[in-house]
């Protein structure tokens, strides 16, 4: 049975597990990666100019000069992953790290015959790509590198400066799409030269994903299934990559195969069987993503399970106390949005002096809330105070308070969150003498009020 003061639901948590199992054997090798949208401010001592009209063209020689000038200039990496840099021309670093594009420029220094021993300085000035966003009631809300190996979901909350004042308890986190999932598992290990090429993997819900990298963004997409032999055709325009084959070790897609059709490209996906459910696809960016239902799950949604993407609802206060716990701390990835919500308010109805709805402040319990509201009448049933409370869509619960047992210390007084609303009934036993005392006190002051006339 679930507590009273629980603020998630079971499909929450078996949601938030099943994150954290699929992300623990993902690994973000070496640092922050450098990817598109990034700005990078790179410094080169000794090499000649300020700016970038200073400098001659490529091949040109540098005119000596007295004094040992500073290059320092800022550039923001274009979609495709370069930068332009005088001397050196376009230069690829999209999923480098910046001590890897540090020696790759020393390195073009020192073979163009431009600097012998060349220091080169790159660092990140403004993160664009890998990064995952901190909204909501946190000391400092903004977008957040996932820049250490790791790194976890308290981590990501604490680097945002941890919950302001005004946060209440719930924290909601929306885990990035399959398409985010997939490029930070394809993200290459230290040295390694990044390519467009395809890559697939089978999430969690069953289907068969396939996720490939085009030569640049396209216009549109058509696709069609056949069923002997069964295949899906797939038409994208305004991209031109070249021809690339790749057999999959999966059961549901045997074979990829791509070639350039009508100006554009076609890929086509040999599959096991027809295709039972339309397959979904859809691009981001340079990116084409392609799910294919597997036939090994059943079709109806699981509630406990939601699908890529979904809004998961989580206790912050668990989650600060249980950081070790992965199963509650799952590894964060490029593309994680988390939200931490204000403390909101709560409505308190029924027998008390004065109904309505208050702020929730931090710690505020059953109880606080009562009296709050001026505190129960007499006529109220304080051992079945009843508390109202959403957990998500469609899963509201209901559980009682015993406000007497709570006063004399017998039970634990119970947290509230945003939301709540929290009712006292009315006593069968007490209703009796609660609506003679009415009475008297309702003929004492028109009484008084006859003998003042």
């Amino acid at each position: 049975m679930e507590a009273a003061d629980d603020l998630m639901s079971a499909r929450d948590r078996a949601a938030l597990a099943r994150v954290a199992a699929a992300r623990e054997d993902i690994r973000l090798d070496g640092g922050y990666r450098i990817g598109p949208e990034d700005l990078l401010d790179i410094r080169i001592p000794k090499l000649l100019g300020t700016r970038e009209s200073t400098f001659p063209q490529a091949g040109a020689t540098a005119a000596p000069v007295a004094e040992n000038p500073v290059f320092q200039q800022g550039y923001r990496v274009t979609a495709d992953g370069t930068i332009a840099l005088p001397l050196l021309g376009t230069v690829h670093v999209a999923g480098s790290t910046p001590p890897e594009i540090e020696q790759q420029l020393a390195r073009l220094l020192i073979d163009k015959d431009i600097l012998r021993s060349p220091q080169v300085s790159v660092l990140v000035a403004e993160y664009r790509s890998h990064v995952a966003a901190v909204v909501g009631s946190v000391e400092r809300p903004g977008l957040y590198p996932i820049s250490r190996p790791g790194m976890r979901l308290t981590d990501l909350v604490w680097a945002a400066g941890g919950p302001s004042r005004d946060a209440g308890r719930v924290l909601e986190f929306r885990p990035a799409s399959a398409t985010d999932r997939g490029q930070a598992e394809a993200m290459p290990v230290a040295g390694s030269a990044p390519a467009p090429g395809p890559a697939q993997s089978r999430s969690s819900d069953g289907a068969h994903r396939l996720v490939i990298g085009l030569d640049g963004t396209p216009e549109s997409t058509k696709s069609f299934a056949l069923h002997d032999p069964p295949r899906l055709v797939i038409d994208v325009s305004g991209v031109h990559a070249g021809t690339i084959t790749l057999t999959p070790a999966n059961k549901e897609i045997r074979q990829v195969r791509m070639a350039p059709h009508d100006g554009g490209l076609r890929v086509v996906l040999d599959l096991a069987t027809p295709l039972e459910v339309p397959a979904v696809v859809r691009t981001d960016g340079k990116t084409l993503v392609v799910e294919i239902d597997g036939g090994e799950h059943d079709p109806t949604p699981c509630a406990a399970e939601p699908a890529d993407g979904s809004l998961i609802r989580i206790d912050m206060a668990v989650l600060l106390h249980h950081v070790e716990d992965v199963a509650m701390n799952p590894k964060v990835l490029p593309g994680d949005v988390v939200s931490v919500s204000p403390a909101g308010s709560v409505l308190v109805d029924g027998w008390v002096d004065k109904p309505g709805s208050y702020a929730v402040t931090r710690g505020l319990t059953v109880s606080g809330a009562v009296a709050a509201a001026g505190g129960q009448l007499f006529a109220a049933d304080r051992r079945h105070t009843t508390v109202l409370r959403s957990l998500g869509p469609g899963d509201e619960r209901s559980f009682e308070v015993d406000l007497q047992a709570v006063a004399d210390g017998r039970t634990p007084d119970i947290p509230i969150t945003d939301g709540d609303v929290i009712r006292l009934p009315l006593s069968a036993v007490r209703i009796v003498p609660w609506g003679l005392w009415v009475v008297a006190r309702e003929m004492i002051h028109i009484g008084g009020s006859v003998v003042l006339f």
